[in-house]
């Protein structure tokens, strides 16, 4: 299950790609994806989460987010480097 509809392509195959997984007879209770593609020659990309945990949108975002972070930070760890992240508060919400 995701969000709203795929809007092109790269989503289309995105939810494919994650509906596979919600069927997968291996995958357990807590297991969740994040499946990005992108388009070299279309220069885009498309993403799609699935089995991620939230009330709305916006809390399955925050959440793949934070996801994304922890493979980002082990990554770089893998590399001999880290990582690390720093959130900038605005200071006006309304003011995008």
């Amino acid at each position: 299950m995701h969000y709203g509809e795929p809007q092109d392509r790269l989503e289309r195959i995105c939810a494919r790609l994650s509906d596979a997984f919600d069927e997968d007879p291996e995958r357990i209770e807590g297991d969740c994806v994040i499946v990005f593609i992108d388009s070299d020659s279309e220069q885009r990309s498309g993403i799609v989460s699935s089995k991620i945990a939230g009330d709305t949108p916006e809390a399955v975002t925050a959440e793949a987010v934070w996801r994304l972070f922890r493979h980002l930070k082990a990554m770089f760890r893998a590399m001999g480097s880290d990582l690390a992240f720093t959130p900038i508060m605005r200071q006006n919400p309304e003011n995008n």
